[in-house]
């Protein structure tokens, strides 16, 4: 390589300095005075020094060139990953606007065949397949709701009590459907925030802990509003969760509900943290599940 050949001479003019120095007492020419061996290895040393900075240089130079190209070709695959992204978003997206008409139109034609039907076992048969339209209907909402880009908060003065009273009453037919006993209690006051999403999420806390408890169980909703914060404590008496379980509640498409998605937690975290609060889950297998919502007093979101 043309870079190693100055560190090659540099130490043959260092070696042929040293052999001087050591047999010239034995020629007949003069000998050199030491301060003429210095002299020479000095300016040997200062070449070799002089060649390895050179190497030493060209090594840095290939390295930034190196990290550079990278980096380039980093910047290149990270845009192409999100313009995919982004591609594949607004095509699911669409699919599933585009699913809910024929869904509903189909939902409406098994509705009068069932009142039609005579025979039971063909009346129970087209009740699954309603039941299933419904949850494909819950899925695609779902869906819809997670792709949507965030909606802006508009916040206002929001009574606790009177916001936890609607959601009393908008899940109260879930729970007594499923066979649930569910108790709402505590003591509000105002606090700023958008009462529309921060309803939307409390309900979707509230109908998880619904589900997650068998017919005959209890869940219990206590809330609270201090001078600096707000909490709302949802306990039920579920099949319960490990910690690995728990910790990672709140992903995308993760669910303990067979045919769930974990949408509803995913949209109520973000909901809670719009208005900086926080949703934690505790969590013991076969006791239940606790879920804390936090939410400050006194935030502009």
């Amino acid at each position: 390589m043309p870079a190693v050949r100055p560190i090659t001479i540099a130490l043959a003019v260092l070696t042929i300095g040293v052999l001087v120095a050591l047999f010239l007492p034995t020629l007949s020419t003069p000998r050199l005075s030491g301060l003429e061996v210095a002299l020479l290895a000095g300016g040997s040393a200062i070449l070799a020094t002089w060649a390895i900075g050179r190497r030493v240089a060209h090594l840095l130079d290939v390295q930034r060139a190196q990290a550079g190209c990278l980096a380039r070709l980093r910047e290149g695959a990270l845009v192409d990953a999100e313009g995919r992204r982004r591609g594949m978003e607004l095509m699911t997206t669409k699919l599933a606007h585009e699913l809910k008409n024929p869904l509903a139109a189909i939902k409406s034609l098994v509705q009068v065949e069932a009142k039609q039907a005579v025979e039971a076992k063909s009346r129970r048969r087209l009740d699954v397949v309603l039941g299933e339209i419904d949850r494909i209907g819950a899925l695609l909402r779902e869906y819809l709701d997670l792709a949507r880009p965030m909606v802006e908060a508009h916040v206002a003065a929001v009574q606790l009590d009177d916001l936890m009273t609607d959601v009393a009453t908008l899940v109260s037919g879930r729970a007594e459907a499923a066979g649930v006993e569910l108790a709402v209690a505590g003591q509000g006051g105002a606090l700023r925030a958008d009462a529309g999403l921060l309803k939307e999420a409390i309900v979707n806390v509230v109908c998880n802990a619904i589900e997650a408890t068998p017919r005959g169980g209890h869940v219990t909703v206590s809330y609270c509003a201090g001078e600096r914060d707000a909490s709302i404590v949802v306990r039920d008496t579920g099949r319960g969760m490990t910690k690995d379980v728990a910790s990672r509640v709140g992903t995308a498409f993760f669910s303990t509900r067979e045919g769930g998605t974990g949408l509803g937690v995913v949209i109520a975290k973000t909901a809670i943290a719009q208005h900086g609060g926080t949703l934690e889950y505790q969590s013991t297998p076969g006791v239940g599940t606790i879920a804390k919502i936090a939410l400050p007093q006194k935030r502009a979101v």
